[in-house]
């Protein structure tokens, strides 16, 4: 009977419809959302009428569920369009399992269940895609006399990464990059779908086909962290001078490109009089080409390291040795000294669920103490052994007991509950801290939501999601998860390092969710959709929610009365800006932190605009350096040689970080309650 009820199929028709799943894209980017196309394929000519569902598997560990909207089918089939969360696993001997099934009004049907390939712990998956008519196609004006198979190779970064023994290459694994053409007439008019990619090259005459909502979305990914390069094919419509000019890194007042009649473009603020534009728009990198360039060109070059954030560092290294600088024991233990060891390219897992409960947890949350919890248990054990013993033993009325001890135990318990909600709170907790990006215009264009739900009760939730991708980082604890190491430095082999981190590890690091209480979507992710989850008494539960719409309990209103983004000095030559400005957010916030990155001098870093830092609370000033940490990653790995990567919107947080490029301002407020955090953040004109 186990081994039936553990049969997928069990209690359900099999069949005889299949389901496929192929990616949207030709290339698929590691540690991002999942966009697929599921093909239900249905030979009868029978209608077939329900809903379809996906759920999500590591190994036998069920990480989410996916369903449709009710839908029919019928032969051939239908294809639907589903967006998942990306599945993270921790070793190759993990399984990554789609398991498909489809529910009738009057039946369940079992389809298929699919083994994905494994993203591994260390692998990265890059993807540049190419907007073009056709694959072999380069964007117009891009390049001189290049193909396809040169455009892809001059946008790697693999030859600069050159290691002195060979038996160090097979350690170099696991960052590829992959380069897809995109069709024109494929590009959403959602900004989120924009995550597939890490850059997009494209040229005017196919920009130019694009109605008014693919050329914001386009926008709104780019100055959200996005990288986007865009070669000149005059004649230009007139009609994206605004749009170009916005993606140059200029204003509505302060335009830095214009077209004329004719349709020529003409910089109005030249870097280079030959190379091609370098821009900052938002947080976001572009490049704007005017002549084609040769891919083995400095100006090339310099494009494509500016595309990928390659830290400054690094690119006088490339330009200088031809090869990007770290040193191999310290940064990335090359070969590994410990199994422990990460290799060069793996991602950096923040644990974040726990990091945020003890960001968030509120104030007024506290446990029971342990004396009380101790004294009850004490004074329950006295009444029911001695005093059953004593007091019915000299009145005679040992019968009694089997009245008394459950009394006692009730009344107890009783006692307890109502401690707990005493102390633990019987309103139920929402915490929040917001992570605000803004343009050149210091209007917002991305946000990044991390909330703590804190329920008084066990029960569902449900909410309903509009062009916002939402991601369950899971329960959080009350400190640090344990890294992933191994007993001894000495382990063995890396076969049985592996095996110690399937068995004791499990892949549970992250996501510590029941079957029960994973997060079920319905609908069309992320555009329109249902998200349904249990949460638990007393239980910190973590979500993240990424958009480039506004959140509408967050007010920007105040963000009119900042001065425009080329006014603001650096904090080192006028602090006394920085101080009284602070004065006036504080006014209006009750509580409020400034920081400033400064560029030029690396101590200068998360330094706070007043000495007077004991005027904020504890806690603002903890969310204060986790901000900086978060908006300037210092790790090794990938981050030794890149600043910032393109936004993604799931479990990893890597994407938070701003390449440290230019200055950038931090400016974190707080409600009266420190319910709600908010970092707006923007990079300082140049």
């Amino acid at each position: 009977m186990a081994f039936a009820l553990a049969t997928p199929g069990f209690g359900q028709e099999v069949g005889p419809g299949n389901v496929t799943f192929s990616p949207v894209w030709d290339a698929t980017r590691s540690h991002a959302p999942r966009f697929l196309d599921v093909q239900v394929n249905w030979p009868l000519t029978q209608l077939l009428e329900g809903n379809l569902e996906v759920e999500n598997y590591r190994d036998s560990k069920l990480l989410s569920r996916w369903e449709s909207y009710e839908t029919a089918i019928t032969s051939p089939g239908q294809t639907l369009k589903l967006t998942l969360p990306p599945t993270l696993v921790e070793s190759d001997r993990q399984r990554h399992i789609y398991r498909v099934q489809f529910h009738g009004r009057d039946r369940t049907i079992y389809l298929d269940e699919h083994d994905r390939p494994s993203e591994m712990r260390w692998k990265r998956s890059m993807v540049v895609g190419v907007v073009a008519d056709r694959d072999t196609a380069v964007p117009t004006g891009l390049l001189r006399d290049a193909d396809s198979i040169q455009l892809a190779a001059s946008v790697k970064l693999e030859d600069y990464i050159i290691v002195e023994n060979p038996e160090d290459v097979d350690d170099l694994r696991g960052w590829q990059q992959h380069v897809t053409t995109v069709p024109p007439a494929k590009l959403p008019d959602d900004p989120l779908q924009f995550l597939a990619f890490d850059i997009l090259l494209a040229s005017t005459e196919q920009i130019a086909t694009l109605d008014d909502g693919k050329l914001e979305a386009l926008r709104l990914w780019t100055e959200g962290g996005g990288s986007l390069g865009i070669s000149i094919a005059e004649p230009v419509p007139q009609r994206l001078e605004s749009w170009l000019n916005e993606i140059a890194g200029g204003t509505r007042i302060n335009k830095v490109l214009s077209i004329s009649s004719g349709g020529g473009v003409q910089m109005l603020s030249r870097q280079n009089a030959t190379g091609p534009h370098l821009a900052y728009p938002g947080v976001g990198r572009s490049v704007i080409v005017q002549a084609p360039l040769m891919t083995e060109s400095v100006s090339w070059r310099q494009a494509v390291w500016h595309l990928w954030k390659v830290r400054p560092s690094q690119i006088v290294s490339a330009q200088r040795r031809r090869r990007f600088q770290f040193t191999r024991r310290s940064d990335w233990a090359i070969p590994p000294q410990r199994y422990a060891d990460p290799h060069p390219w793996d991602p950096n897992f923040d644990t974040t669920a726990s990091v945020m409960t003890n960001l968030l947890i509120p104030s007024q949350v506290s446990g029971v103490p342990l004396w009380i919890v101790c004294s009850v248990l004490g004074i329950c054990l006295l009444i029911v052994v001695p005093g059953d013993y004593l007091i019915l033993g000299t009145l005679k009325l040992r019968r009694w007991t089997w009245l008394a001890v459950p009394v006692v135990a009730i009344g107890s318990t009783w006692y307890m509950v109502r401690t707990a909600n005493s102390y633990m709170g019987n309103q139920d907790h929402s915490q929040t801290l917001t992570f605000v990006d803004m343009n050149q215009e210091l209007e917002p264009v991305r946000w990044n939501r991390f909330e703590l739900l804190f329920p008084a009760t066990t029960k569902e939730l449900s909410r309903q999601v509009n062009r916002v991708f939402e991601v369950d980082l899971g329960e959080g604890n009350s400190g640090q998860e344990p890294a992933l190491v191994a007993p001894d430095p000495d382990w063995g082999t890396r076969d049985e390092f592996g095996r110690f981190a399937d068995e004791v590890l499990a892949g549970e690091l992250r996501i510590k969710l029941s079957r029960t209480d994973v997060p079920n979507y319905t609908g069309s992710i992320p555009v329109d959709y249902t998200v349904k989850r249990r949460v638990n008494q007393w239980t910190p539960r973590v979500i993240r929610q990424t958009t480039f719409q506004p959140f509408t309990d967050v007010d920007t209103s105040w963000l009119q009365s900042l001065p425009s983004q080329a006014e603001w000095p650096s904090l080192e030559a006028d602090p006394v800006f920085y101080r009284d400005l602070q004065m006036r957010i504080g006014e209006q916030f009750g509580r409020c932190q400034i920081l400033y990155w400064d560029n030029t001098n690396s101590q200068e870093y998360g330094k706070w605009v007043s000495e007077a830092t004991n005027e904020n609370s504890p806690r603002l000033m903890s969310v204060a350096d986790y901000v900086t940490k978060q908006t300037n990653r210092t790790d090794t790995g990938l981050f030794r040689i890149l600043g910032q990567v393109s936004p993604l919107a799931t479990e990893l947080t890597e994407d938070l970080a701003i390449a440290p490029d230019n200055d950038v301002v931090v400016i974190i407020t707080a409600n009266a309650d420190e319910s709600a955090f908010t970092a707006w953040r923007f990079v300082v004109a140049q």
